[in-house]
């Protein structure tokens, strides 16, 4: 009867630990967000542009393609590859007419994008904290593929 007890008790312990885990780490993005005034990381929020729904991401840069044109941008538990075109905004402090090219891997940013198939777009990215205001090395990006090093 004993073990049985203890095997409930560690059931709903190991459950609890769970859910408690998960639970933080969403909340954890939520309050280091508001507190700056920036969007919820990773929060897929409704909006209209052009009849489009507009969605909004935050996180740190994980990787940089600029053959391809992309980037890849990890916040909490989840990560999303878009697509930087053209048309797409960059807005880095204290340069106008930003490129891909002036964004870092480390860099947390704020993406607005849309759905376009198959394809996440970004229409919007603006850096908000840079790669070196968190104590790491710069690296550069020269073009081609960079990615973050374990």
């Amino acid at each position: 009867m004993k073990m049985i007890r203890w095997s409930c008790l560690v059931a709903a312990s190991l459950a609890t630990a769970g859910l408690l885990f998960i639970t933080t780490a969403l909340a954890d993005n939520n309050d280091a967000n508001t507190g700056a005034g920036a969007p919820p990381s990773l929060a897929d929020q409704p909006g209209s542009a052009a009849g489009q729904e507009t969605l909004q991401l935050t996180g740190r840069i994980t990787a940089i393609n600029t053959a391809a044109g992309t980037i890849s941008v990890k916040g909490g538990l989840f990560s999303k590859t878009l697509k930087v075109g053209p048309d797409t905004q960059i807005a880095v402090e204290g340069k106008t007419g930003a490129t891909l090219s002036d964004l870092q891997v480390g860099d947390r940013v704020a993406v607005n994008y849309h759905r376009q198939a198959s394809e996440l777009i970004a229409d919007q990215v603006t850096r908000t904290e840079t790669k070196e205001s968190q104590g790491g090395a710069s690296s550069g990006s020269s073009g081609g593929s960079h990615a973050a090093q374990p």
